[in-house]
């Protein structure tokens, strides 16, 4: 039996489909993540309704110059609002030459968070990369933002001691220095962890408690569900009786007053005839014949 030939285009092919999916897969991982960090943000700072119109999941896999406009916006306010009205003095834009420099006024805006943030690797950006704005390269530098912001808001929260850790951690010239703050990172977490676990098992007990509640409330609807419609073929039932007992009724009315009106023509005829009797009777009664009466009433006829 002959062996196929082998064709080592195939082979590049199929690593080339592989490499293609991963890269896929890669991208859409990129962009759940870009959503969920400024959706997080949205809950504790409520944005504009013109923010809310173009924010979605997928805004940045193509160019969307209204959405880029929007977030960008939207993420140097919360990071550093007055460093954002310098740079960027006119908002809301009404026209492409505001939008021009809208463009410019990111590229240098970011550069400055770059000075000011050197531990954030946030990638440079240039104003012709603006114009299109949508694609993995642009979407890498909106997630790098909205992560730069987050850590930022969740340090100035004073009430979270964990927020310290946020900070990258540096290494020290002296060695031992190095290992206590390791050290100290490890018992923070450790912390931190007890704390998630503990309160993970207080939601499993209140969720296993109000998921009893509500079966027993779902129970109970059903019941009075029931119970309802039966109630409700009961009042069917009622109103087809009553229905039919009024054309029972009705008809029986006629019949009674047919059957009234031959018993009083009955009545009628009764009294007619002992009248008749009662003059039949009389012993003073006499029969009179007046011949000429009669004899007149003959030529009338």
């Amino acid at each position: 039996m002959a062996r196929p030939a082998y064709k080592v285009g195939d082979f590049w092919l199929s690593r080339l489909n592989i490499t293609t999916k991963e890269q896929k897969r890669f991208e859409a991982n990129l962009h759940d993540e870009l959503h969920n960090n400024i959706f997080l943000l949205t809950q504790e700072y409520p944005p504009t309704k013109e923010f809310q119109a173009v924010f979605k999941k997928d805004m940045f896999v193509k160019s969307n110059s209204a959405a880029f406009q929007q977030v960008t916006h939207y993420l140097f306010t919360l990071l550093d609002p007055d460093l954002t009205k310098k740079k960027i003095p006119l908002w809301p834009l009404y026209d492409s030459k505001s939008e021009r420099d809208f463009r410019k006024q990111v590229a240098e805006m970011t550069d400055a968070i770059r000075v000011k943030y050197q531990q954030v690797a946030i990638p440079p950006i240039m104003p012709s990369q603006l114009v299109c704005p949508g694609g993995y390269n642009f979407a890498k530098y909106v997630l790098k933002l909205s992560m730069l912001v987050m850590c930022e808001h969740l340090k100035k929260d004073v009430a979270t001691k964990e927020s310290q850790l946020l900070s990258p951690i540096r290494p020290h010239p002296n060695p031992v220095v190095t290992n206590a703050i390791v050290r100290n990172l490890k018992l923070k977490t450790g912390a931190v962890e007890a704390r998630v676990k503990q309160t993970w098992q207080n939601f499993q007990e209140e969720f296993v408690a109000a998921t009893a509640g509500a079966g027993s409330l779902v129970q109970d609807l059903a019941r009075l569900e029931g119970e309802l419609r039966g109630l409700n073929l009961e009042l069917k039932e009622l109103k087809m009786c009553a229905n039919q007992t009024r054309r029972v009724d009705g008809e029986g009315l006629d019949g009674l007053r047919e059957e009234m009106a031959h018993l009083e023509g009955i009545r009628n005829l009764c009294s007619m005839c002992r009248e008749s009797l009662t003059y039949l009777n009389n012993d003073r009664l006499e029969l009179k014949f007046n011949k000429n009466e009669s004899i007149a009433k003959s030529f009338a006829a």
